[in-house]
């Protein structure tokens, strides 16, 4: 008999998290149900994130909020 894996849904991998069965800073992904453990991040890719958030922050500004819903028209 060879060495069996599971196969988590997403439901109980949520549950694991919750209940702490990970470190904080651990750096997980659930992909076709096994859990697996993602590379650190680089500093290059930080850098490319960074610049990417900077750029898409000037072509898509936050919108300014007027009351509770900002595309609704200003009412005098």
């Amino acid at each position: 008999m060879g060495v069996r894996s599971k196969l988590w849904t997403r439901e109980e991998y949520d549950r694991l998290v919750a209940a702490g069965a990970f470190m904080p800073d651990a750096r997980l992904q659930l992909i076709d149900g096994e859990i697996v453990e993602m590379a650190p991040q680089s500093a290059a890719h930080a850098t490319a994130l960074l610049r990417l958030q900077a750029r898409l922050t000037k072509i898509f500004p936050k919108p300014t909020t007027r009351g509770a819903n900002s595309r609704s028209p200003s009412v005098p």
